[in-house]
């Protein structure tokens, strides 16, 4: 009788500690950052026609621009896995990089080992026949961590993270 009353104590003890720890895991802070396209090395005649952002440990929060002329697919997948992809359907749609400066808000949310990853692939043309794709990594881009103001997010008063 007293090895079942033991075990009973023991199994409580664990099913509170991992009540707890899912707690914990579910309530951990979720930063918002700011996404740009760091310096990328095009020439001056050349035109961004797509983009593509895979996000691990994210999701899209916002998209800051939408250029007319674009069409954009967000897939927030619920394993906190996300790709965004952009493509300008007409070459009079195609924009300059500077486009991409603060162009999508992210929400950062490593859990379990599951660490923050964005990679980027963008696509540029100078002649609107043959293109060129840039693959850029984490390191690659210009991360900012965004503060939260009473009104919602600040991207004028964010904090450089580069990818922290």
């Amino acid at each position: 009788m007293k090895s079942i009353t033991k075990y009973a104590i023991i199994s409580i003890i664990c099913g509170i500690t991992i009540i707890l720890s899912n707690k914990v895991i579910a309530t951990s802070p979720k930063e918002m950052l700011s996404i740009s396209i760091g310096p990328v090395p095009i020439s001056d005649k050349e035109r961004v026609v797509g983009f593509k952002l895979n996000i691990k440990a994210g999701r899209i929060a916002n998209l800051e621009f939408i250029p007319p002329g674009w069409n954009i697919t967000i897939d927030n997948d619920p394993s906190w896995n996300a790709t965004i992809v952009g493509s300008s359907m007409v070459g009079s749609a195609a924009i300059d990089i500077k486009s991409l400066d603060d162009f999508v808000v992210v929400e950062k949310y490593e859990f379990m080992g599951l660490n923050f990853v964005v990679e980027a692939e963008i696509v540029v043309t100078q002649d609107f026949e043959k293109e060129r794709q840039i693959h850029l990594k984490t390191e690659d881009l210009v991360i900012k961590r965004l503060q939260r103001t009473g009104s919602g997010l600040d991207i004028g008063h964010a904090v450089d993270s580069q990818g922290e």
